[in-house]
């Protein structure tokens, strides 16, 4: 990279994936030659490492179109919003010039993981696509391949006039227009050709309140006979498969004879899997068995509709479903069995959308704005702290300045981190990545690097365990964060020349961590508070630390998304004691472990931990 030679040390302290490039112009057109990628970028595209003078255009085909050509390398664009197919998910593109001669792109993922409803459809084998903001086609399944005889580049850069015909085409463009007008997220609309009639459901992706694009699942519903006479029992079926209630019926023994394909996505188990079986034997449904049954036996025995609530967890999700049961009865008026809707109603729990929409924008906006230049501020001083070093021996005042710049840079990367975490944890955005490791090595290591922070701020700590070594399935970075928390408070909340006591011991389900101090404690009246977002203690032996009330907030979501649970013991004046305790698992699907070793940035997250001491 010749004279730009440090831009790779400063790239690869960069977490963003990031694309270094030289710029080649002529008469006719503008080329970015690869000189560099870092090593998230490698990631998110599988690529090798050792790329270099790689077209950008080869990288990223979807640019090839020229509406998107122009927009890559148009000066004046300086962020692009871009559905990449490589990626499989929409993604924030920034342009940053150095000098006449190179350029920085930077990509960052929008909020929400798209790809999550991506995969979904393929398990289900449904027909979808995606397409960009002005309507062309950029992607789509198989399936949906299938049903317009295409290939996928004959897809790419299309129009729905140029695949569904005028009138088709005109129609969606009415749907697209109304649903875009009122700011709808779904949608559904339906057209035909000569053979069938097609349902298209539409999901309209946001950032912010900016359309972006769309993704879409098609469904053929009615094969039609010349005559234009559909087969009632088939347009019967068609209606109730695309009707978006979940519909059910039982027979007299409670068991499952019939439902749509609406009830079928949300029990996430095969058709020849659900028929015959009761609630007892649907994932599910599994925990509530005895409610239903007790439901559904009075609904059999009395003839009456029965309305109740069900709080279901599905991939990791908690959602609140209404279900209407009555029976059905035959022409002697004796009961059949039972027919049941079930509706999803989460939003009800909610007071005002309004609310979700400022957090969710809230988040995005911090995330974007914020985390993007802090990331660049701090990467650049670790790189003046490591090439200047004698020019800060020498200038105490520039050293102090830059300290104080690092320490406060830190404390706000801590804030909007803990605030992006909490945000996607709240919104069901975050899952595990369990692994079977040493749990007590790697809370071991954790102590051990510390340790030197905790001495230098005349805080002992004690490290003792029960056990040597125990294999157990976790998420390291979880279990890293929470565990770091832990240490932070209690050394900032501790006294001087006080001491960390950390306890590692198990019993029959659960893992057990104890984190004390003997610091300044926690008021009575607080302890079932201090895991509520933005609670602090409010104490005057506290008032040389500022924290932000996210942080155990946060390590208590990531405990209870471990099946666990987190409490506190405490006495003002004396200290606290902080219990997680982690259910005992092992991962099934693998068959050894390694053990973990700390992150090679252990030292960087413990700046941020422990920025506001």
């Amino acid at each position: 990279m010749n004279k730009n030679i440090n831009y790779r040390e400063f790239l690869e302290d960069v977490p963003l994936p990031i694309t270094y490039c030289k710029i080649i112009k002529n008469d006719i057109n503008i080329i970015y030659k690869v000189e560099y990628i870092n090593e998230a970028m490698v990631k998110i595209l599988n690529l090798d490492q050792e790329i270099y003078n790689e077209d950008i255009l080869e990288l990223l085909p979807v640019f090839k179109e020229d509406r998107y050509y122009k927009e890559l390398f148009d000066d004046k664009c300086k962020t692009i919003k871009r559905y990449i197919p490589k990626i499989n998910d929409w993604m924030y593109i920034k342009k940053q010039f150095i000098g006449e001669e190179y350029i920085l792109l930077y990509f960052d993922f929008l909020m929400y993981d798209y790809r999550k409803l991506i995969d979904e459809s393929n398990r289900l084998e449904e027909k979808f696509y995606i397409k960009d903001k002005d309507g062309l086609y950029l992607d789509c399944s198989r399936n949906m391949l299938k049903i317009l005889n295409k290939e996928q580049d004959e897809l790419f850069g299309k129009t729905d006039l140029e695949i569904w015909g005028k009138r088709n085409a005109d129609t969606i463009k009415q749907f697209r227009e109304k649903a875009l007008s009122n700011k709808e997220v779904r949608g559904r609309v339906m057209i035909e050709d000569d053979e069938k009639t097609f349902s298209i459901r539409t999901y309209f992706i946001y950032d912010k309140d900016e359309f972006i694009g769309e993704i879409g699942t098609i469904n053929s519903i009615v094969r039609k006979n010349t005559n234009k006479k559909y087969n009632t029992k088939d347009f019967i079926r068609a209606i109730e498969n695309h009707i978006p209630d979940n519909i059910f019926f039982k027979d007299i023994n409670m068991k499952i004879i019939g439902f749509n394909s609406s009830f079928l996505e949300l029990t996430r188990i095969g058709r020849d899997e659900l028929i015959g079986r009761d609630a007892s034997e649907i994932p599910v449904f599994k925990q509530f068995y005895k409610k239903v049954h007790e439901i559904d036996n009075d609904i059999i025995q009395n003839k009456r509709e029965r309305i109740y609530d069900l709080e279901l967890e599905i991939d990791n999700q908690k959602i609140i479903i209404e279900i209407i049961k009555i029976p059905f009865l035959d022409n002697c008026g004796s009961v059949m069995g039972i027919a049941g809707v079930a509706r999803d109603v989460s939003k009800r729990t909610i007071k005002e959308t309004g609310i979700e929409k400022l957090r969710l924008d809230y988040f995005v906006n911090l995330s974007h704005e914020l985390k993007t230049p802090i990331n660049l501020i701090i990467s650049s001083l670790q790189i003046i702290e490591r090439r200047e070093k004698e020019l800060l021996k020498e200038n105490i005042t520039l050293n102090k300045n830059v300290k104080i710049i690092k320490q406060n840079g830190n404390r706000i990367l801590k804030l909007v981190e803990n605030i992006i975490n909490l945000t996607k944890l709240e919104s069901g955005h975050t899952s595990l990545k369990l692994q079977n490791e040493d749990i007590v090595y790697f809370i071991e290591e954790i102590c051990m690097s510390v340790t030197q922070f905790a001495n230098q701020n005349n805080i002992q700590l004690v490290f003792d365990t029960q056990i040597e070594e125990f294999v157990m399935a976790f998420d390291t970075e979880s279990i890293e964060r929470v565990v770091l928390n832990l240490l932070s408070n209690a050394i900032k909340y501790n006294k001087a020349n006080g001491k960390i006591y950390v306890d590692l011991s198990k019993n029959d389900k659960n893992f057990i961590i104890k984190v004390a101090d003997d610091g300044i404690g926690i008021p009575t009246e607080k302890l079932d508070k201090i895991f509520n977002r933005f609670e602090q203690v409010n104490d005057k032996m506290a008032s040389r630390v500022k924290g932000t009330g996210i942080g155990l907030s946060l390590v208590k979501s990531l405990v209870e998304l471990h099946g666990g649970n987190i409490r506190v013991n405490s006495i003002l004046g004396v200290g606290s004691e902080f219990i997680v305790e982690i259910p005992i698992t092992l991962n099934e699907n693998e068959d050894s472990y390694i053990n973990s070793k700390i992150i090679n940035d252990i030292g960087m997250k413990m700046e941020i931990e422990f920025s506001d001491i």
